[in-house]
């Protein structure tokens, strides 16, 4: 074994890009302070995925740098990080999200000791002590159990991703509950920041409509931040609960309480799957080029995948069926 990877004292794990993608790798920090609870762990998130991991106990300290054409633009924040990683010496780096700019620019010139990363350009390799092409048949969470067992020569097991909450998240979700009387509910995530993973809120609709006919014991709790697509919504559709911007974590604890989620493929559709709550996700082909590695997974996770156009509230309806009972 390398002497490097004996009793590290720093490691800098890099997964600076969006929620979803971080969640699939959230187990890394569980399992390396398991294998060295002495060690220091520094991780380089983007400002979007930081909430989801800033109660993670297992991570040290937070440095936030974006990714790809933010990086770039960001680039002045560069020589600050630099020197900062250069000053640590870290004797493990990590780039989970196999990107050159990460790899040349935060681990090379950070001149981090024992370099280990997924790329997806060839020179990357050369920077790399370790390198891992990410397997697209394989699920996320399964690439995060290969580039730690390979790249340190581990015998990780437990690839189940974590979301790491407080009592402050979980107050906040009680008071939400609480506020809004909420006993059996279900959460429609409507909303996609991408609008290749957007399904036509005309066919929300007509599932909302189902539910408030056949269901009508449950609540309906509208989740996303797009004030016109949720106003779109509540204008045809009476006595929704609106569940905005809010703190990412506390989702978690909420809708764990749930009957079931219905949602677009995004943050918190992996947040749902996480917890093991029933969840319909309508993951649309336009947007992904395979699906098997980002699937929600779990005995209570159900996928539509279809172009958008084929996509239709029946099916969505169908698979409803299978989870809820009729009075």
């Amino acid at each position: 074994m390398d002497p490097k990877l004996i009793n590290p004292k720093k490691i800098l794990v890099i997964k600076n890009d969006h929620i979803g993608d971080l969640i699939f790798y959230s187990g890394v920090f569980r399992e390396l302070k398991r294998e060295y609870p002495k060690t220091r762990i520094t991780v380089i998130a983007s400002k979007a995925n930081k909430p989801i991991i800033e109660k993670n106990k297992d991570i040290d300290e937070i440095i936030i740098m974006p990714h790809g054409k933010k990086f770039l633009k960001s680039f002045y924040k560069y020589p600050f990080i630099l020197n900062k990683i250069r000053r640590e010496k870290f004797d493990i780096g990590f780039d989970l999200r196999g990107d050159f700019l990460n790899t040349f620019f935060l681990l090379y010139m950070g001149n981090v000791k024992y370099k280990i990363g997924f790329y997806t350009k060839f020179p990357s390799r050369f920077l790399l002590e370790h390198s891992e092409k990410r397997g697209l048949n394989n699920h996320e969470i399964d690439n995060m159990l290969k580039i730690l067992n390979n790249g340190l020569g581990l015998n990780v097991k437990n690839n189940w991703p974590e979301i790491a909450i407080d009592s402050k998240d979980i107050k906040e979700a009680e008071d939400f509950i609480k506020k809004n009387r909420l006993k059996k509910f279900i959460c429609i995530a409507f909303d996609s920041n991408t609008p290749a993973r957007q399904w036509a809120l005309e066919e929300f609709d007509r599932v909302i409509k189902y539910l408030k006919k056949d269901y009508p014991e449950y609540q309906i709790v509208l989740c996303g931040i797009d004030e016109e697509k949720m106003n779109w919504l509540t204008k045809r559709n009476k006595n929704m609960i609106k569940l905005g911007k809010v703190n990412i974590r506390m989702i978690y604890p909420l809708l764990k309480r749930s009957s079931l989620t219905i949602s677009l493929d995004n943050g918190i559709s992996h947040i749902v799957w996480v917890g093991k709550t029933k969840l319909i996700v309508i993951q649309l082909k336009e947007s992904i080029i395979d699906h098997k590695n980002t699937e929600p997974l779990g005995k209570n996770s159900r996928t539509i995948l279809e172009t958008n156009e084929k996509v239709k509230a029946e099916k969505v309806i169908e698979t409803v069926k299978s989870f809820l009972k009729k009075k």
